[in-house]
């Protein structure tokens, strides 16, 4: 069973691999950034070097992508939000190897954070965003 969810991950994120020509064709990265929401809401933890190189790179862009693929005009299921949060917090791993400068700022990521913790009301999951905050602020502030 491990490894038919090892190969379905695995499957996933080579789906997803964008060559430099994809870049052009998916700027916010939705397909990585969705595959990995997949996973992460799934259970599958599938450890891939692709994500693990790139979701650090993406900062503010991995929140843009978030938006274009929750369905934010439905409750968004626990799940989801908690996955969500743990691919922001990875986004902003590593803000000196954030590729595009404007990304580096987490302007959209804190809109979402703010939208997240008005639309729940579980004190787990609110302090969870709590923490995303100030995670990303801190990395904001680290690379100045």
């Amino acid at each position: 069973m491990r490894l038919f969810l090892f190969l379905i991950g695995f499957a996933m994120l080579v789906a997803v691999t964008p060559s430099s020509a994809d870049e052009n064709t998916d700027p916010y990265w939705i397909g990585l950034v969705s595959a990995e929401l997949s996973m992460r809401t799934s259970g599958v933890t599938v450890s891939a070097t692709f994500t693990q190189k790139n979701l650090p790179k993406l900062g503010d862009c991995a929140a843009i992508a978030l938006l274009k693929i929750i369905d934010t005009s439905k409750v968004i299921p626990t799940a989801v939000v908690t996955a969500t949060l743990s691919i922001i917090r990875d986004a902003f791993s590593a803000p000196e190897f954030i590729a595009v400068k404007s990304d580096r700022e987490p302007k959209i990521a804190s809109l979402l954070l703010d939208y997240l913790r008005r639309q729940t009301s579980d004190p787990e999951i609110q302090q969870d965003i709590e923490r995303t905050i100030t995670f990303v602020t801190a990395s904001r502030q680290q690379k100045q």
